[in-house]
């Protein structure tokens, strides 16, 4: 699965982006991104300065993979700051039809 146009621009440079959501009626943006080992969490007004920008290893975020069971497709992945945490996530039911 490959993200659209506006993820891609949304990361810096050679990043690579693992995650793009809009919310607030498109005012507010968060993107995870991935370049070479650090993963980088922006969130923030849409097509502004970011409110929040963190830079983080990748060893550094905990990452739930789907174990492969059911009917939805899902992922957790938390970048950490300080005490806080931030959890995205992200779901998709498959179609056994095809």
């Amino acid at each position: 699965m490959s993200l659209d146009a506006t993820a891609q621009a949304s990361c810096f440079g050679a990043s690579q982006p693992l995650f793009h959501c809009t919310f607030s009626d498109g005012e507010k943006t968060v993107d995870l991104c991935l370049q070479d080992d650090i993963v980088l969490y922006r969130f923030g007004a849409t097509d502004r300065i970011p409110d929040m920008l963190l830079a983080r290893q990748a060893r550094g975020i905990s990452m739930t993979p789907w174990n492969g069971v059911a009917r939805v497709i899902w992922e957790d992945v938390t970048p950490y700051n300080d005490i806080y945490s931030y959890i995205l996530s992200f779901a998709i039911e498959r179609n056994f039809d095809d």
